[in-house]
Formats: C-alpha cells, structure tokens, sequence
C-alpha cells in the first residue's frame, strides 16, 4: 500500500464518532487477508497554531460470527456495519 495512492481519494464510508472526530473509509482490500485503508485526521498544535493532518492507515479485518471488524490504533473496535455508505 502507497500512502500516496489514497491522498484525496474519496471515501466510500464514514463513521462518526462526535461532532469532531470520525473515520473515512478509503478502500477495501481484498487477498490471502483482507484489509480496510482508513484515513482520519489529526489535530497538531503547534507555535503556529492548530492544523489538521491526513493520516492513512491500514488494518487488518476480522470476520467474527456476527460482525465484521477491524482494530483500530488504540485497540478499539470497530464494526464495518457501524459505518455509513457514501
């Protein structure tokens, strides 16, 4: 995976998770296993001030016997039915 290939594509789901924050499904990955790309953006402050920054990462999916997951950075999970087609 390129990181460079999913700058500015469109999501093809969202979920969100309050009024600022959320998850962009970017794309599915499909294999031996599958993967989910997501973007999401951070929040950095800085001496200039505050700036939001893209971040893309890949996670692996899980298939439990009722839902479909993956594990995001701080061990949460997420289910692929939570999130919101575009």
């Amino acid at each position: 995976m390129k990181k460079s290939e999913y700058i500015g594509k469109p999501a093809i789901a969202v979920y969100a998770g309050s009024a600022y924050t959320g998850l962009e499904i970017l794309a599915i990955e499909y294999g031996i296993d599958d993967y989910v790309v997501v973007r999401d953006w951070v929040n950095l402050y800085t001496k200039e001030g505050k700036k939001k920054v893209e971040e893309i990462h890949r996670y692996k999916i899980y298939y439990g016997n009722k839902h479909t997951y993956f594990n995001y950075r701080n061990r949460c999970r997420y289910y692929l039915d939570d999130f919101m087609g575009v």
